[in-house]
């Protein structure tokens, strides 16, 4: 577990509260959800995730992995 938890160590990122609240607020998605939206509209990545209800209210930055490959290999 130390290990594990010193490799984790500088990869942390904390994300804005009122992001999350502001999600949270455009969508039906629980705040936790919404803090892995916000992290990757923060850090300008997709979120690749297989949960349907993201993919649904977050189109423009939640994939589903297939999705995600498949842009991979364009």
């Amino acid at each position: 577990m130390g290990d594990v938890t010193e490799l984790m160590l500088d990869w942390e990122y904390e994300v804005k509260s009122y992001h999350v609240f502001d999600l949270v607020n455009q969508s039906t998605c629980t705040a936790y959800d919404c803090e892995f939206v916000a992290l990757a509209q923060e850090l300008g990545v997709p979120l690749v995730t297989a949960d349907r209800q993201i993919q649904e209210q977050f189109p423009g930055i939640a994939l589903s992995p297939d999705a995600f490959l498949s842009s991979r290999s364009n």
